[in-house]
């Protein structure tokens, strides 16, 4: 199907950065930071939510790279998709004992990825 303006796009729930700036009362600075609580990726110009369940990573953690002419490459950031699978776990149990906290990190994480608590400065406090 081949869309022939912009408000058929939109009236298929598919906007643009621009749509949302001039249909939404934030500042661009408030619009980035809803686009990336919500966990939105942005593809081929226009903005999509993605149900965080199924996703490695939020939208911070993607970064897209020439790959050549017209080929790009998608490359995820270790240290956001580390917090991601992390931040799962503590959600799940507030208190955990240390080695038993990296064990099941590390069983959670994608395979190629470390965990690593340096991965969580400031993100989480470790008591002793």
């Amino acid at each position: 199907m081949l869309l022939q303006s912009r408000e058929e796009i939109t009236a298929l729930g598919l906007y643009a950065r621009e749509d949302l700036l001039d249909n939404v009362q934030l500042s661009e600075k408030e619009l980035w930071e809803g686009l990336k609580f919500l966990a939105a990726v942005e593809i081929g110009g226009f903005w999509h939510l993605v149900d965080e369940s199924s996703l490695l990573c939020d939208s911070s953690a993607v970064s897209e790279q020439s790959g050549g002419s017209d080929s790009h490459v998608w490359e995820l950031d270790e240290r956001h998709v580390c917090s991601h699978y992390a931040n799962q776990l503590l959600s799940a149990a507030a208190k955990w004992r240390l080695d038993d906290f990296l064990e099941a990190w590390q069983q959670n994480l994608p395979s190629g990825l470390q965990a690593s608590l340096n991965l969580l400065k400031g993100e989480v406090l470790v008591e002793n």
